[in-house]
């Protein structure tokens, strides 16, 4: 988590990439270690920057300004 901080601080950035799995690190280790980056880490990195306003993370659009999908045509295949 020090680290982390130090780095995000020194460098002021809010968004980190982490790799979390790697090598030949099996599923259920790469799991566990997400989940507890997630719960132990994650928590104590979120407060860093909190009063900034973040313009980068994603938003979902208004419905009104979604494409629609194309209706379902079943394929000629299938016949």
């Amino acid at each position: 988590v020090e680290q982390l901080t130090e780095v995000a601080t020194a460098l002021n950035v809010g968004h980190l990439m982490l790799l979390l799995q790697f090598g030949s690190m099996g599923k259920d280790l790469a799991k566990y270690n997400t989940k507890l980056f997630a719960d132990k880490v994650l928590p104590r990195l979120q407060p860093l920057f909190s009063e900034w306003e973040d313009r980068w993370w994603p938003a979902p659009m208004q419905r009104t300004e979604r494409a629609e999908p194309a209706p379902f045509a079943a394929s000629m295949a299938a016949e």
